[in-house]
């Protein structure tokens, strides 16, 4: 069940326990008691450092760059604000209210 788990096309509880033919209450068991993930307990992980704001600038000079050489680049991002779930149960929350 690890392997499935922590694999990059994580599915929910539902999904895993039907894919592995074993009842969800016994996924999310293991879930909490062997691979110590706990659904539903949310962490906020987003926070601001003093070196934050020269990284961003960096990141929009870089932007500029790249989109005076290729007017098409930006459109190949993938721009969210919806929260960012990680596999080590931590939830990155802050354009969520909970």
């Amino acid at each position: 069940m690890h392997h499935v788990v922590t694999s990059e096309n994580m599915q929910t509880e539902r999904g895993t326990a039907h894919m592995l033919d074993i009842p969800k209450t016994t996924v999310l068991k293991q879930l909490r008691s062997v691979i110590h993930m706990f659904t539903n307990q949310y962490q906020r992980v987003q926070m601001l450092h003093m070196g934050d704001h020269q990284q961003r600038t960096d990141f929009a000079n870089e932007y500029l760059i790249r989109y005076d050489g290729n007017n098409d680049w930006p459109l190949r991002i993938s721009w969210t604000d919806e929260a960012h779930f990680i596999l080590t149960g931590n939830v990155n929350s802050k354009n969520c209210v909970h």
